[in-house]
């Protein structure tokens, strides 16, 4: 009787443990239906998020499969929703990039995650450019799987690509334009040297003028005082001199003409020293008119005439002076011809009063521009850089004679070393004259 109430009691316990273990699995699948209907909301949430997202997904298995694609990704290559499905990836690859699907594959089964760029071909052949990044997903009871999700760049590669070559343009621009300002710069910059050389030339060409005026105006009064002081020494020449002897003449003549029956040799000497005092006294009034203006220019021509006045010029004044000329032309212009040969009287003048020489030597050569006129001395010379003060007449008229036919005169002198004037007149123009008549030889 007790072992079967023993029983009945085991037996009711058993009943409650197995009522309880009935309670606890019914617990357990209620839990198991939450969690099946969790999943099955939370799958059907992200399905909604992937078919209904503007991004381009897909999932492929690890051989490249495509197990989904969204309908952005299937519009995107040109295909209708699900068409593509089951199909490789790279079948929608690009030619040029399909021969690296395989290395693409290998890295996505190696490592965790794959990205960068690919190049898709659409249905009617488009090339397109994809930015990816994918995800290998694992779980339990089913096989790998791989998760992408791309967006298409190819409008903002193709926009980074027309930037960039509109800023290689702007720089192309920009260096062009550099360059043009820079020539430019370097060209107004010339400009303005060269206005500032033009500036400063017109600067010391107006100083020039106005020295040369300032020189005019006191030549223009030497030569006034000069003409003055001339016309006096002429006016004393011809009184005390010329005049005083033809009285001389005159009264020489009177006693003879009132000698009482003079001899016939007394006649002949008083006749003969009357003679003598008249040919002097032409002499004298030959030389006189010969420096109003030189007559012999014109009848023995600029070489003889130069030669003729270093002849006189040696025997008044003592002094050896010598003259040679070579290739000299026949039809040199009077104006030049006066101006040579008076350089020549001045410059020997000089030599006589200033240069304390012992001899001087004269050349006269020509080129096939200009004639060239050279006066040396073996005087005791001087410093032209220290001979600033107001030249004399004779130098002035020298250099304004010269300037007149647009030529050059130089002197060259050092002390105790003589001194050198060189006149150089130019042949050409209005100077060249066509050649004149042969010259008259005085009888």
């Amino acid at each position: 009787m007790s072992d079967t109430k023993k029983t009945k009691q085991q037996l009711i316990q058993e009943l409650l443990a197995c009522r309880q273990q009935l309670d606890k699995s019914q617990t357990q699948e209620d839990r198991h239906k939450k969690t099946r209907k969790a999943l099955c909301e939370s799958e059907q949430r992200y399905r909604h998020l992937v078919e209904n997202s503007l991004g381009l997904i897909c999932i492929h298995d690890l051989q490249g499969i495509l197990l989904t694609v969204n309908p952005a990704a299937a519009l995107a290559l040109g295909y209708q929703p699900g068409e593509g499905v089951g199909c490789s990836l790279k079948e929608f690859l690009s030619p040029s990039v399909q021969p690296f699907f395989a290395t693409y594959l290998g890295r996505i089964c190696r490592n965790q995650t794959d990205s960068g760029t690919m190049r898709v071909v659409t249905k009617t052949g488009q090339e397109r450019l994809w930015m990816y990044r994918n995800v290998r997903c694992e779980e339990k009871g089913r096989p790998a799987y791989v998760v992408g999700h791309a967006i298409d760049i190819t409008e903002w590669e193709q926009a980074k690509d027309a930037l960039q070559r509109a800023r290689d343009v702007l720089e192309q621009q920009v260096q062009e334009r550099t360059a043009a300002l820079s020539m430019a710069n370097t060209t107004l910059r010339a400009e303005i040297a060269e206005r500032k050389q033009i500036e400063s030339a017109l600067r010391a060409s107006e100083a020039a003028l106005q020295t040369s005026r300032h020189e005019l105006q006191i030549l223009a009064g030497k030569l006034i005082f000069a003409q003055e002081e001339e016309q006096r020494r002429l006016a004393r020449e011809l009184h005390d001199d010329v005049a005083q002897r033809l009285a001389a003449c005159v009264i020489d003549l009177t006693l003879l003409e009132r000698l009482p029956n003079p001899s016939q040799q007394k006649k002949q000497t008083a006749l003969r020293t009357i003679r003598d005092q008249v040919a002097c006294l032409a002499q004298d009034i030959q030389h006189l008119s010969h420096q109003l203006h030189p007559a012999i220019l014109q009848d023995l021509g600029l070489v003889d005439a130069i030669q003729s006045e270093c002849t006189a010029f040696s025997r008044r004044e003592g002094i050896p002076a010598t003259f040679t000329a070579q290739d000299i032309p026949e039809n040199i212009a009077k104006e030049a011809a006066l101006s040579l040969y008076r350089i020549t009287q001045e410059s020997l003048r000089n030599v006589a009063k200033h240069a304390q020489a012992t001899a001087a030597h004269l050349t006269l050569n020509s080129n096939t521009t200009n004639i060239i006129l050279s006066i040396q001395d073996t005087g005791v010379g001087f410093d032209p850089t220290q001979y600033t003060g107001d030249r004399g007449l004779g130098l002035t008229s020298m250099a304004e004679r010269v300037r007149f036919l647009q030529g050059q005169l130089s002197i060259d002198s050092q002390p105790d070393r003589g001194t050198c004037v060189t006149a150089t007149i130019p042949l050409i123009g209005d100077l060249h004259e066509t050649p004149p008549t042969p010259p008259r030889r005085r009888s």
